[in-house]
């Protein structure tokens, strides 16, 4: 193998030990904020669902009455 090979993976390898360390940290944070403010957490968990769920709903109804004028 090439020294420039070599080079490629040792790169590409820490760049996905660097990627599985942030993403590690970034789990542990958010695990305590859901320890530390579970209510808080649960009320912007179901807003934030309940937003994406109307416009999910609005999108379909839209696209049902688009599509029946197709037909």
């Amino acid at each position: 193998m090439s020294n420039n090979t070599k080079s490629n993976t040792n790169k590409k390898e820490k760049s996905a030990m660097s990627a599985v360390i942030i993403a590690s940290l970034a789990y542990l944070v958010l695990g305590f904020v859901m320890v530390l403010f579970p209510n808080s957490v649960s009320n912007v968990l179901c807003y934030a669902l309940g937003i994406v769920l109307t416009v999910y709903g609005l999108f379909n109804i839209i696209t049902f009455f688009i599509s029946r004028d197709l037909f």
